[in-house]
């Protein structure tokens, strides 16, 4: 959402230039770890702040922030906080 790239920019040094953040995002991306959990229904809720509605879901899982399995969600942790 809008509101999560404000708050991801937000974080960032105001003289960050455009090629820095490229290389930035190359370079720890590169070496960051896996951050996908499984997780239940009500854990996605709570790792997002509040309960999250099935159209939510489904928007996260669009975007492979959230997939179903089984009876729970893996779920990747660090997009979750861009992505709600």
């Amino acid at each position: 959402t809008l509101a999560a790239i404000e708050r991801y920019l937000g974080r960032l040094p105001s003289d960050l230039s455009a090629h820095d953040l490229a290389l930035h995002r190359a370079v720890v991306a590169s070496w960051a770890p896996e951050t996908v959990e499984r997780v239940t229904r009500e854990e996605l809720g709570r790792r997002a702040g509040r309960p999250l509605t099935d159209e939510e879901v489904g928007r996260l899982g669009s975007m492979d922030v959230v997939v179903p399995d089984g009876d729970g969600y893996r779920v990747d942790a660090g997009l979750l906080r861009l992505g709600v």
